[in-house]
């Protein structure tokens, strides 16, 4: 049974997005994999920042703060696919707009 590989083709940055909480920066990457159906599929992170305390630091107030991607779970359970770049990056722009209900 083959190894499925899908490579990132396109990688969008969006945001910062005004919410009612904070704003909200999204990370959509466009995967290709050859021969699959639907050959395009993507999927959404959202940056989140981590307040890590440093054990060799003896002030216990002092935190390094960290920004990394995490799985958006507004859309963890959604799957976008296509067949061709273009199609899931208008699937995936739809959503966003409707799950942050932006004008078009």
């Amino acid at each position: 049974m083959p190894i499925p590989f899908r490579e990132v083709v396109r990688t969008i940055d969006i945001g910062p997005i005004t919410t009612d909480d904070e704003p909200v920066e999204l990370r959509v990457e466009v995967l290709h994999e050859p021969g699959a159906s639907p050959p395009y599929t993507a999927r959404v992170w959202r940056r989140a920042a981590i307040l890590l305390h440093p054990v060799d630091e003896p002030d216990p107030d002092e935190l390094d703060e960290f920004r990394i991607f995490v799985e958006d779970e507004a859309f963890a359970d959604e799957e976008f696919g296509g067949e061709s770049v273009e199609a899931v990056t208008e699937a995936i722009r739809d959503r966003i707009e409707a799950v942050y209900y932006l004008p078009h």
